[in-house]
């Protein structure tokens, strides 16, 4: 086990500059959306969210069979992926919390190694 986190150190250690580029793109893309998505809501329709905007009015001309099918697509495609996102934000607060408690491991761990106890307290 140990060797195996040695051999994972070692490459990460050798990908300094990969690190780089992908901190930066994450920097630039953060940055990026905090100045688009703001102007991307001001340029919406003030309808956009409406019963009665123009693609409401042109769709409820249609075949009702058309109407219904696209409503049900549409609001099943909503539902995968507000779910989806509740998913990836429970695995993100599930792995902050294997986080904490590694890191408790950790610490008493190195309690007992540093002050050669059981790591219950200092002796």
């Amino acid at each position: 086990m140990m060797e195996w986190l040695h051999q994972q150190w070692e490459w990460l250690s050798h990908r300094e500059e990969l690190f780089a580029w992908i901190g930066g793109i994450s920097l630039a893309t953060i940055i990026v959306s905090a100045f688009a998505v703001p102007m991307l809501i001001r340029r919406l329709p003030h309808d956009y969210f409406l019963e009665s905007s123009e693609a409401a009015e042109w769709m409820r001309h249609r075949h009702p069979v058309l109407r219904i099918s696209f409503l049900i697509l549409k609001n099943l495609l909503g539902g995968v992926l507000v779910f989806g996102g509740l998913d990836v934000l429970a695995q993100l607060v599930g792995s902050l919390e294997q986080v904490r408690l590694e890191a408790e491991v950790a610490a008493v761990a190195f309690g007992s190694w540093a002050f050669g106890s059981s790591g219950h307290g200092v002796p």
